[in-house]
């Protein structure tokens, strides 16, 4: 059981937690309330501080400082300054000396500015009277410079005026002297020009003849000269293309009367009933289908076509086109065999223009044109067809004038132009006509003459017809 507790000592443990408490409010008052004071205290403080930077910087409030005397501030003693400048000075002027104090101020800036662009260096800060003395003394120190340039300026000129008067002087004596002097020179030349102007004369025309020989010589031995160098490179031009026609002649040139038209291309394998036959060249010897071969004899070989006139011409026993290429033979079909002729195997077939091994190379000259189906008429459609044919079988073709070179095979000539028959007065048409006929022999006659010097085989196309064998097949207009 726990003690009973005494009435007398639960009453003082309260009182005394009274008293605690009533101090703790008390203590936490004084403390608010300090802390109030001193926050007050300092924001007034600011505040001073605040009011004194306006009206002077730290650094001025010592100085200002140091103006208090006795019990009066620094302030009394600067009002005391201000009202006793402000009698001294008239107040309805004193807005006049502000401004001159500042008219003052912005024209010795404007002076420090302006003499330091000139290379002086002038303090803006400066007081007005220093400025004007210093300004002053430039300003005299400059004149002094200008005098004395001056004075040299005029030295000079003086100097300058004199040499000119003298260099003058001289002049006029030197012309005069030069005066004189072509004075008696040309007294001297008329002298001279009245003693041999006789023989001046003889001597000129002498001299003329002698330029005019000189010059129709130089022009004599320019000409022969030309001319020499033109038979010079003639000569070596000529020797060229003989030295071409020999390499040409030497290693390709065919025999005109034997060698090109009487050698065979190949020869009938088979022969059969049916107006067909096979010869030994095929595939892998440029054949194609198209190409005509005219067949003669074995035994008999061929004619030599070039010694026979036009209507003497030994045409083959037959003429064959290819239809069929095979390989090492091709089918061939009989268009055209004489009477009473009869095909065996080993009968030789030839085309002049082909060769299995050799591209040859065909000139074609139309002249007054071909006329290959013989009906009297030319047809300018013929040379394409013979240009064609030739192409087709495995050579080449050039045409015109310049077509025969040193590289030509054979040459086809159409028919030779005629020259027209004019009346005594042929017209403009007329006379045209002969002219162009005239060139168109000349040009024909040079091609013809060319092959000739070149040994080139020449074939008409009559000729050319029978040694391709296509002689009938260009009658019957295929």
């Amino acid at each position: 059981m726990p003690p009973v507790a005494q009435p007398g000592s639960r009453a003082g443990l309260i009182t005394t937690l009274v008293i605690f408490v009533i101090l703790f409010l008390v203590a936490a008052i004084f403390a608010v309330s300090y802390r109030l004071d001193l926050e007050k205290a300092q924001t007034g403080e600011e505040s001073y501080r605040k009011s004194l930077a306006k009206l002077a910087s730290p650094e001025k409030q010592e100085d200002y400082g140091r103006l208090s005397e006795g019990e009066r501030t620094a302030v009394d003693v600067l009002e005391d300054r201000i009202r006793t400048m402000g009698a001294l000075i008239d107040p309805a002027t004193a807005s006049d000396v502000q401004k001159t104090i500042g008219a003052r101020d912005a024209a010795i800036k404007a002076a420090a500015a302006r003499v330091q662009a000139a290379g002086v260096t002038l303090d803006a800060t400066t007081t007005l009277p220093n400025a004007v003395k210093f300004l002053a003394d430039r300003v005299a120190a400059l004149n002094d410079r200008a005098v004395k340039a001056e004075a040299e300026r005029a030295a000079a000129l003086a100097q300058r005026d004199d040499a000119t008067t003298k260099h003058v002087a001289d002049i006029k004596k030197k012309d005069e002297e030069i005066a004189a002097a072509t004075g008696r020179v040309s007294e001297a030349l008329k002298k001279l020009e009245e003693t041999y102007k006789p023989a001046d004369a003889k001597y000129l025309a002498s001299q003329q003849l002698a330029e005019k020989t000189i010059g129709e010589l130089k022009e004599a031995l320019n000409a022969a000269n030309t001319a020499t160098q033109q038979k010079e490179q003639d000569r070596a031009a000529a020797q060229k293309t003989a030295d071409e026609y020999k390499k040409r002649l030497a290693f390709n040139r065919f025999d005109v009367k034997v060698a090109p038209l009487r050698q065979p291309d190949g020869v009938l394998t088979r022969v059969s009933s049916s107006e067909k036959a096979w010869i030994n060249l095929g595939q892998g010897d440029q054949m194609s289908p198209g190409m005509t071969f005219e067949v003669y004899d074995a035994n008999e070989g061929i004619p030599n076509v070039l010694a026979k006139a036009d209507d003497q011409l030994p045409i083959g026993k037959a003429s064959v086109e290819v239809i069929n290429v095979g390989a090492g033979q091709s089918e061939v079909q009989i268009v055209r065999k004489n009477p009473g002729a009869t095909l065996v195997p080993g009968d030789i077939i030839v085309n002049i223009v082909y060769d299995k091994n050799v591209k040859l190379s065909f000139a074609v000259l139309a002249g007054d044109g071909f006329d290959l189906n013989q009906d009297g008429r030319t047809n300018p459609a013929d040379a394409d067809l013979i240009k064609r044919l030739i192409t087709t079988w495995g050579a080449s073709a050039t045409d015109g004038p310049s077509a025969v070179t040193v590289n030509t095979d054979f040459l086809v000539l159409g028919k030779e132009p005629i020259l027209p028959k004019l009346p005594d007065n042929p017209n403009a048409d007329e006379q045209y006509r002969l002219d162009q006929a005239k060139k168109k022999l000349e040009a024909y006659d040079t091609v013809r003459q060319k092959a000739i010097d070149l040994h080139i085989p020449i074939l008409n196309q009559n000729r050319f017809l029978y040694y391709v064998g296509y002689y009938d097949l260009a009658r019957r207009g295929q």
